[in-house]
């Protein structure tokens, strides 16, 4: 050990290899496909709001009528959709971004876990609370 103002840095220790380069290479492919995917999703919600607010300036009417024809669950669970989308896209960039640091040497590998254990609970909870929705609306239709 070098004492604080020697002036000399001592060498840094590389970090022990946890995962054989099988299982390293999977990580990158799972981390790289994440932020893939994110990507994609932002495109397609970026492209989805556009065409949404094109159809809001040239037809305000028209959108709505659409919104009052659907009944309020729906409505909700459309809502509940964008946001969770909006989440998960966040997710997934996290855990990619936390999968390329781990792989430069930072120990941010649980970090990356967390955040894709996180878009997992997300989505099941919106998925539940979808279904549920669309039961309500054909429970009401009988």
């Amino acid at each position: 050990m070098t004492a604080p103002g020697s002036g000399t840095a001592e060498p840094e220790k590389p970090l022990p290899q946890l995962l054989a380069e099988p299982e390293l290479a999977r990580l990158y492919a799972a981390g790289a496909s994440a932020r893939f995917v994110a990507t994609a999703g932002t495109v397609a919600l970026g492209l989805l709001l556009i065409l949404l607010t094109d159809l809001a300036v040239r037809n305000p009417d028209g959108i709505l009528q659409a919104a009052s024809a659907q009944p309020a669950p729906t409505m909700i669970g459309g809502v509940l959709f964008a946001l969770a989308g909006i989440g998960a896209i966040a997710l997934l960039w996290s855990y990619g971004r936390n999968v390329a640091a781990f792989l430069r040497g930072e120990s941010t590998l649980p970090s990356a876990f967390r955040r894709i254990r996180h878009f997992l609970i997300l989505w099941t909870i919106l998925t539940a609370l979808t279904a549920l929705l669309d039961f309500s609306v054909a429970w009401t239709r009988l």
